[in-house]
């Protein structure tokens, strides 16, 4: 068998943990609203929504600051993987 890649173990880890916490928040809240999981650059995980504020703003509007977010963070070398989840 051949053994899975520290990126693969990254993202299994990643994708492991989206589904739980959207599973968890379907169970209380009924909806998906869009969050992500980053694995930090020292392997640590953490989950990650949008802080704009906006209570009228769109599922869209909500992904497209959490995406920003990330991919601030990965230029500035700070996650080594990441990943989104929201209701489409």
């Amino acid at each position: 068998m051949i053994e899975p890649t520290a990126e693969r173990r990254d993202m299994d880890a990643l994708l492991d943990q989206l589904l739980a916490f959207a599973r968890e928040m379907l169970r209380k809240q009924g909806a998906v609203y869009p969050f992500g999981a980053v694995t930090r650059s020292d392997g640590r995980m953490r989950l990650v929504a949008s802080s704009g504020g906006a209570t009228d703003a769109s599922t869209d509007e909500l992904m497209g600051l959490v995406v920003a977010g990330m991919r601030e963070q990965a230029m500035a070398g700070e996650i080594r993987a990441a990943g989104v989840c929201y209701e489409v």
